[in-house]
């Protein structure tokens, strides 16, 4: 800690370490542990669809890592009064930040103001706090003074997470007339050996396409590297392309335009749960698009062309966040809140970082 960045800079670099050394384990080759338990998820008989299916193909997509590295850097700011503790904190989260904070300090949340006027670009890199977020409240309550960190570029590829490091095979069946008969999904992605980080990624497979033979396993291969975290559209993104492009490539297996096979297997509820549809379009807007791009007049043949073409047809799940207490009518008296329910906090309006 020091008065400027480039005290604080010059004080770090005179700081010898010494450590011993050991080979450690930073891809899935090899493992810091053994693997967590796999996540499966079991639909009909897949063995017996995939010996009677016309056509077949079996395929590995690896997915390597995705950095959000957004323009400006994470940076806190913390500051003790008394027992309480105020941070300004790049964050998407506040009150994921104030709970963290609260536990590692071992004080209630009530003592814990967290304010983020700007989050600036985050892409779900700024969903929980980081190292650097307790370092700063950390170093506060030893100085008793403000302390600002603010992580270096460099520091954007260790002291946060990203996208990880994604291995999926899977194997399609279909029939004579292109229907999904069967899909085996076999999924391996990192997580640190401190966290078992696990993302949304057996969703699409049991829901995007109608497929009455599934079987999926997904298991976290525990890394020395530092824990992954959620980048725009977790999990589903991953599983989508995966998905896409053995579809197109199924289509070229059985000689059926990829469009088309993405209209024949085309789900009229959710397979994984059989719940209607809310809302689900995807006939029309791939029609749409075919039209808009001349697709019928593209070649089809795969290399044929410098300008790819594809057609993904994978959805986003949706999720509903807890519903807003019902509001007040004006001159209605206000509803009292239950009684277990802590008095509100106290604080004076958002303070001016120091």
């Amino acid at each position: 800690m020091a008065e400027t960045l480039e005290a604080a800079q010059h004080a770090a670099s005179l700081v010898k370490v010494a450590y011993a050394g050991e080979r450690p384990a930073t891809d899935m080759s090899s493992s810091a542990g053994n693997p967590d338990q796999p996540e499966n998820y079991p639909r009909g008989d897949v063995e017996v669809a995939l010996r009677q299916a016309r056509s077949r193909i079996d395929r590995t997509y690896r997915l390597q890592r995705e950095h959000h590295n957004s323009m400006e850097p994470h940076a806190t700011l913390a500051r003790w009064d008394g027992d309480r503790l105020t941070v300004w904190d790049k964050t998407q989260m506040v009150q994921g930040t104030r709970a963290a904070l609260a536990s590692v300090f071992g004080i209630d949340e009530q003592s814990v103001r967290v304010i983020s006027p700007f989050v600036g670009g985050a892409f779900g890199s700024a969903l929980r706090a980081w190292p650097h977020v307790t370092i700063a409240a950390l170093a506060a309550s030893q100085v008793r003074r403000p302390v600002k960190v603010v992580l270096t570029r460099e520091q954007m590829y260790t002291g946060t997470g990203f996208r990880p490091v994604t291995e999926y095979k899977l194997t399609l069946g279909a029939d004579e007339r292109g229907r999904l008969t069967a899909a085996v999904h076999d999924i391996r992605a990192e997580t640190s050996t401190y966290e078992d980080y696990r993302e949304a990624l057996l969703t699409q497979g049991q829901m995007v396409y109608t497929t009455p033979n599934v079987r999926q396993t997904y298991r976290s291969i525990p890394l020395d590297i530092n824990t992954p975290t959620w980048m725009r559209g977790p999990g589903a993104a991953t599983a989508a392309y995966a998905i896409e492009c053995a579809m197109d490539e199924l289509a070229h297996e059985a000689g059926i335009d990829p469009i088309e096979l993405r209209l024949r297997n085309e789900p009229d509820q959710d397979p994984g749960t059989g719940a209607p549809f809310s809302t689900r379009r995807l006939r029309e807007c791939l029609r749409t698009g075919a039209d808009i791009v001349g697709w019928d007049d593209r070649n089809p043949e795969p290399r044929s062309t410098a300008t790819g073409w594809s057609a993904p047809g994978s959805p986003w799940p949706p999720t509903t966040p807890p519903a807003p207490p019902p509001r007040r009518r004006p001159g209605s008296p206000p509803t009292a809140p239950p009684p277990s329910s802590p008095p509100p906090p106290t604080w004076d309006p958002a303070p001016t970082p120091p």
